[in-house]
């Protein structure tokens, strides 16, 4: 029993998870590596470099990823299992916090000049069982209308916060991976 038990804390261990064998039915928890990649599809489904966020790039913009309140809301749910906080992320970003929206907000009476022309996000999970992960992508950025972007200068004059939230499903692979499924239920902040 005692080896079963360590034979399957160990595999759940080097797959991400810290779920004893006992907790079959309980909620799956991410390890921080796990969650590293899952950010990385995340980013890379919901901010592809090209795509255009108020008519600038991503790929200008710049992904402020905010990453200690990721790691508090998957901690608060339950489904952060023990370990290292080091998400090891493979898609360039900038480290941030929602400090950097002091001084937006979506009636463009302000200059949202903690953010600049960068895009902001942070993730949440919105479902974990043992075998699915949703995961919600919340994305603001500052539209400055018809303000020409030009790399290196800051933007200046007031602009309105816009944004997004997006669930990304996830589902485990028979080696216990989580691996990308699809893109739903968009939601616009305005």
């Amino acid at each position: 029993m005692i080896r079963q038990l360590h034979a399957t804390l160990g595999v759940s261990l080097a797959l991400g998870l810290a779920v004893p064998a006992a907790a079959a039915g309980q909620q799956a928890r991410v390890s921080a590596a796990a969650l590293g990649h899952i950010a990385d599809d995340v980013l890379n489904a919901v901010l592809p470099q090209e795509r255009m966020l108020s008519r600038v790039p991503v790929s200008s913009r710049k992904i402020v990823f905010d990453l200690e309140r990721t790691l508090a809301a998957f901690e608060k749910a339950g489904a952060l299992a023990p370990g290292s906080r080091e998400l090891h992320l493979r898609r360039s970003v900038q480290p941030g916090s929602a400090r950097l929206l002091h001084d937006c907000d979506q009636a463009a009476r302000k200059p949202c000049a903690g953010l600049g022309w960068r895009v902001y996000t942070f993730l949440q999970p919105a479902s974990v069982t043992q075998s699915e992960l949703a995961v919600q992508a919340n994305v603001m950025w500052p539209d400055r209308g018809g303000e020409p972007f030009v790399q290196g200068v800051a933007p200046t004059g007031r602009t309105s916060l816009v944004g997004f939230s997006v669930k990304v499903h996830f589902v485990r692979d028979k080696a216990g991976a989580w691996k990308f499924s699809r893109v739903d239920s968009t939601y616009l902040v305005m």
